[in-house]
């Protein structure tokens, strides 16, 4: 005589469960940088190397944007540094150095190139409508105070404007900013100390100035 169908257990009185639920171990695990470098390196897998750029383009940027002082060429410069990956992934070398230290160091040769060009610092200029608006004089005084320390930084001399950002606004260590610049962690020290020390010289009238 046929057995009568089990019902489902629930864990919650009229709450069954599903007969085949999901685990997390049937999740497909994410991919890292290097599964992604070799979808690049060996087949020109368009879809890794657009999950590389959403992974990474948000820091490039902002190092980018810190570097270069324009959003323009800082944008253009993302997209330079993502064309050198995608063309060089096969001299990628997991072994040497990490994804993001390899990046940073295409991206930091990429920002030099435009500044050479450039030739001159760009400084941002605000729009001062804001003063109109309610509290709006506060908010132009922030404004301009941001843009001075920013010109500030803009003004420091190129490896210490580098060493810098990859310091304060990208949380690297000495020793990665070092192999992404090629000098020794003690090296990177003194530069960021000597960008600390010039940008207090140089900001030293802000409280007179605003």
């Amino acid at each position: 005589m046929p057995t009568a169908p089990t019902k489902a257990r629930s864990s919650k009185k009229g709450a069954a469960e599903p007969e085949n639920p999901v685990r997390l171990s049937d999740q497909p695990p994410t991919p890292t940088d290097q599964d992604l470098m070799l979808r690049i390196a060996q087949q020109k897998d368009q879809d890794a190397f657009a999950t590389l750029v959403n992974r990474y383009r948000h820091k490039l940027f902002a190092t980018c944007y810190r570097m270069l002082g324009q959003q323009a060429e800082a944008e253009e410069a993302v997209q330079d540094s993502f064309l050198k990956l995608w063309n060089y992934a096969k001299s990628w070398d997991a072994e040497k150095a990490s994804l993001n230290t390899w990046l940073y160091t295409i991206t930091g040769n990429t920002c030099r190139d435009v500044l050479r060009k450039r030739k001159a610092i760009l400084v941002e200029h605000d729009d001062n409508r804001e003063s109109e608006l309610p509290g709006g004089q506060e908010v132009v005084e922030q404004k301009e105070q941001a843009r001075l320390v920013k010109k500030a930084i803009n003004e420091l001399p190129e490896r210490q404007r580098e060493a810098l950002v990859l310091s304060y606004y990208q949380g690297l260590s000495h020793k990665e900013i070092g192999a992404i610049m090629g000098s020794s962690p003690k090296s990177i020290e003194g530069l960021i100390a000597r960008a600390r020390t010039d940008l207090k010289q140089q900001l030293s009238f802000l409280s007179e100035a605003l």
